[in-house]
């Protein structure tokens, strides 16, 4: 059984793949940062950040 750190972090891949197919985006920081730090701690940084990602705002941007 996988544990549930593993698991989130592959949501997180998850979530670049649909980024990438379904709005056309490619993070490829969000990847890297995925790759490195794993998903929690990406989610942590991503979350506890002074201001919205690049990445969040393209996507934010394209779904309206």
């Amino acid at each position: 059984m996988q544990s549930l750190e593993h698991q989130f972090t592959q949501a997180m891949f998850d979530i670049y793949r649909r980024a990438k197919t379904e709005a056309g985006y490619n993070a490829t920081i969000f990847l890297q940062m995925i790759s490195d730090r794993g998903g929690v701690d990406t989610a942590k940084r991503l979350i506890n950040a002074s201001k919205p990602s690049d990445g969040y705002t393209h996507l934010y941007e394209r779904a309206i």
